[in-house]
């Protein structure tokens, strides 16, 4: 009795990518050699893979966060915009606090100062004798100030008739602190005649100041009066962008005005205590007046 060998399924070679089929190993194998093969199989491979496009990086100017793209960005600098939109009298309270026991110090450095200048002078008037009298003939500060100046206007009523404008609000902004708070005072006391302002020096290298108040002439020894001054022109730098906001409701939602607003509020909201020795110098060579 014959007894017959089961049939086997022949093995299928298949190439996906030509759309080859065969059952002979050895056909398979020179179909993959074949140029027409490698050509299309590294055409679908490139198709699935296509090179990636750099990604562009969106870049806060306030933060320095990055983001992916532009509307994200957008978004963010609302939220980064407001965050910055500190009121002005957050920042002098806080300006103010920090100054206090710097300003203590000065107060206590310079009555030392004063104490031993004093020493001194007792020691040299038996010395100068008529040489004082000389020197009075010269120039006498308090004659000058009390009766060709007597009709000048008070410093308290000098910074309250500042207004600071627009124009000197965008000079700070690209001059910065120093040069924009000088500029605003500057400005103010040149509009006034020679004999009308309230403040004069008479010694730049020392920064000798006097100043009126109360309807009389002091000398401010320790620049308290003129550095309060300085405070008060500063604030009013915050109320005139405080003006410019109200003016301009849609600055959040308008880029360039975000960008005005931010880099000025930069400007005004510089630390004043650690520029106020620069201002008062920049003062002193416009108002000074030769003994």
């Amino acid at each position: 009795m014959d007894t017959k060998n089961p049939s086997k399924n022949p093995r299928i070679f298949r190439c996906t990518f030509c759309d080859f089929v065969t059952a002979n190993k050895k056909d398979y194998g020179r179909h993959l050699a074949t140029q027409k093969h490698k050509t299309r199989q590294k055409d679908t491979n490139d198709t699935k893979n296509p090179p990636q496009k750099p990604q562009t990086c969106y870049e806060c100017q306030i933060c320095n966060k990055s983001y992916k793209y532009s509307s994200g960005l957008y978004r963010h600098k609302k939220r980064c915009i407001e965050s910055t939109h500190i009121s002005s009298n957050d920042i002098l309270n806080n300006q103010l606090a920090l100054s206090k026991e710097l300003i203590m110090n000065v107060v206590k450095e310079q009555q030392n100062q004063i104490k031993e200048l004093t020493n001194t002078i007792k020691e040299l008037i038996p010395k100068v004798g008529n040489n004082i009298t000389t020197t009075n003939q010269k120039f006498n500060i308090q004659v000058f100030l009390n009766e060709k100046c007597k009709d000048a206007i008070s410093m308290s009523d000098f910074i309250k008739s500042i207004e600071v404008s627009l124009q000197q609000l965008d000079y700070t902004k690209h001059n910065g602190l120093v040069n924009g708070l000088s500029n605003v005072i500057i400005e103010n006391i040149n509009k006034l005649g020679f004999y009308q302002r309230p403040i004069y020096c008479t010694d730049i290298k020392r920064e000798s100041l006097y100043i009126k108040e109360a309807n009389s002439w002091e000398k401010d020894i320790n620049k308290e009066k003129i550095k309060r001054a300085i405070k008060d022109v500063s604030t009013k730098q915050f109320f005139a962008l405080s003006k410019w906001t109200k003016e301009n409701p849609d600055f959040q939602n308008n880029e360039n005005k975000q960008d005005y607003y931010t880099h000025t509020l930069v400007a005004i909201a510089n630390n004043k205590e650690n520029n106020e020795d620069k201002i008062i110098k920049k003062l002193c060579t416009s108002i000074y007046i030769k003994e």
